[in-house]
């Protein structure tokens, strides 16, 4: 056997016996990459429209009786957002974002009519949240549902919190 066939050889086996796990690596690595390119933006274009729609509400509520404090906030060292309603309905929501594909840390209570009693240290329910890369988008998962846009997005948690 000539040098250029055992080479053949030893390059061939490697191809066909690693071929496989070399896509696994590369698609995940793929993946890491168009996350962490994305799904900051998507992230802060959905604290936007969730903005945009609380700031939207206070007007809608002017003085009625049921406006209550209704609140929006985003951490900027974390990008955790917050919104806090504290009458009819009484919602907190927090939400955390995790770029890197494992879970978003989102939490919320929605209590109507009724004043939730302290209730101490109890951990709010969390809804299933993730970041998900479609092609070379990424599209957020909440409760099951996918929404490729940050509008659909914030629509969709307006709806979940204030529906009564």
């Amino acid at each position: 056997m000539s040098e250029a066939q055992w080479l053949n050889v030893i390059v061939s086996a490697i191809k066909e016996k690693d071929h496989d796990a070399a896509v696994a690596l590369r698609k995940k690595e793929h993946r890491a990459e168009v996350l962490l390119a994305r799904a900051p933006i998507f992230w802060r274009t959905f604290g936007d429209f969730l903005k945009k729609f609380i700031e939207e509400m206070k007007t809608e509520f002017g003085d009625d009786v049921t406006a209550g404090e209704l609140s929006f906030r985003i951490d900027p060292a974390q990008s955790v957002i917050h919104i806090d309603k504290t009458a009819f309905p009484f919602v907190t929501f927090s939400a955390a974002p995790k770029f890197d594909g494992q879970p978003n840390a989102v939490t919320y209570s929605v209590f109507n009519p009724e004043k939730p009693c302290d209730q101490g240290n109890v951990t709010p329910p969390s809804m299933p949240s993730r970041f998900e890369v479609v092609g070379e988008d990424v599209e957020l998962h909440l409760n099951g549902r996918s929404h490729k846009d940050a509008e659909g997005a914030a629509r969709f948690i307006i709806e979940k919190l204030f529906t009564v």
